[in-house]
């Protein structure tokens, strides 16, 4: 059970077809921290957003927090987070 989210980073994007809104954010549950990201069209539907738990994904499991993504300077986009151990 999720406990509380925290530490938003949202994207607002938009193509000719729809406009999305996808945010990378902190959680806690009773096993401790990790990030998640979700995508919605408005603020009203994220609530009802899928949540993708990034310890699933190759980063793994373990204390992870405060997301930031940015796109620029190299129109790349980069997720920089909190680590509860040296991971660079």
């Amino acid at each position: 059970m999720m406990v509380a989210i925290s530490s938003a980073s949202r994207i607002h994007r938009s193509s000719r077809s729809t406009a999305n809104i996808m945010s990378f954010a902190s959680t806690a549950t009773e096993s401790g921290y990790s990030l998640i990201y979700l995508s919605f069209t408005n603020f009203n539907k994220a609530n009802s957003a899928i949540f993708h738990y990034l310890d699933q994904a190759p980063m793994g499991s373990g204390y992870r927090a405060a997301p930031q993504v940015s796109f620029k300077p190299h129109n790349l986009w980069y997720l920089a987070y909190q680590n509860g151990n040296a991971a660079y």
